[in-house]
């Protein structure tokens, strides 16, 4: 029995040493590749720089450094020759949506936007200033006369004038809180603005002051349009319709025997006026200047968002004497 245990003990180490012995030829073998590579790692630099040296001529080299110091020539001088500060990212304390800025003739711009935004720039654009404009109402961009009175109009009601051409911005009453169109100057600096539910305020001393209108008009009205003889004439929701013989001074609302929303009128050179509207509401109006004619046209189609629609089949009523129904 003891000569059996003895036996075991003496294979096992047998195979114990001839195990430690493959292990370590493994390990000889690994550090031995690994030495290979490393060396490998370390000489291909040297190798291909001599083989760089035999197999490329060295007029082929000095060609191609030249290139390169050329192309590194024309990045520097392009570099070098773009002008600093052309786009500058500008700060405001705002996160408002902001309207496309408005310049006038002598280089102050201003910016309008959500929120109540004013920004102004007294130097051409390169600065901006945020202005209080009292109101964190929507704002439309100034409109400017020709004397450098700005204007500005809104959401609620919001009305703003400049009388230093747009450096500096007073809040007025506009008696509205309601949406304002952005204001229509004439030539005799008569000015308009219209709105929602019947907002219509008038001014005669081209925008410094403005008057609001006791209408009973509770129609949205659209921007009004002049004609060359100083008619003025407004339409809107639900066939509104509303004319100004002396120059927008004072309105009177006429029947246009309609009760579909119409857009602006435009004129034509004859005088003419076309109005479209929606579901083909469509009206021509002649001789305005005294009030003759309206002439409501039945069409077969569609909203007219514009006088250019073609292929109408019409049919004329008989015009009507367009008498004052109402001074609003």
């Amino acid at each position: 029995m003891t000569e059996i245990i003895q036996q075991v003990v003496e294979n096992y180490e047998r195979k114990s040493r001839e195990l430690t012995t493959e292990a370590n030829d493994i390990l000889k073998r690994i550090f031995s590749l690994i030495g290979i590579g490393i060396g490998i790692i370390i000489l291909l630099p040297y190798l291909l720089n001599f083989l760089d040296r035999i197999l490329i001529p060295s007029s082929t080299k000095i060609e191609v450094s030249d290139r390169v110091d050329n192309v590194d020539l024309q990045i520097q001088n392009t570099i070098t020759s773009i002008p600093k500060g052309i786009i500058k990212n500008l700060k405001v304390s705002t996160i408002a949506d902001l309207n496309p800025p408005i310049f006038t003739d002598q280089g102050v711009g201003v910016i309008t936007g959500n929120r109540g935004a004013l920004l102004v720039s007294i130097d051409g654009g390169r600065n901006w200033t945020p202005q209080d404009s009292g109101t964190s109402s929507y704002l439309n961009p100034p409109v400017f006369t020709n004397r450098g009175i700005g204007v500005i109009t809104g959401i609620s009601g919001a009305l703003l004038v400049s009388m230093d051409g747009g450096r500096n911005w007073t809040q007025l009453d506009s008696g509205r809180n309601r949406y304002l169109n952005p204001p229509v100057f004439t030539d005799q600096g008569i000015g308009v603005i219209t709105g929602n539910r019947g907002a219509l305020l008038v001014s005669i001393d081209g925008g410094k002051n403005w008057s609001s209108w006791n209408s009973i008009e509770t129609r949205d009205l659209n921007t009004p349009i002049f004609t060359d003889k100083g008619i003025g004439v407004i339409t809107g929701s639900s066939g509104v319709l509303l004319v100004s013989t002396d120059g927008g001074k004072s309105w009177s609302s006429r029947s246009s025997n309609e009760t579909r929303n119409l857009n602006t009128p435009i004129f034509t050179d004859k005088g003419i006026g076309v109005i479209t509207g929606n579901r083909g509401a469509l009206l021509v109006m002649e001789n305005i200047e005294h009030l003759l004619s309206v002439q409501k046209i039945e069409t077969l189609v569609g909203d007219l968002r514009d006088s250019t629609s073609s292929q109408i089949a019409i049919k004329l009523e008989v015009p009507k004497a367009l008498g004052a129904e109402k001074t609003v």
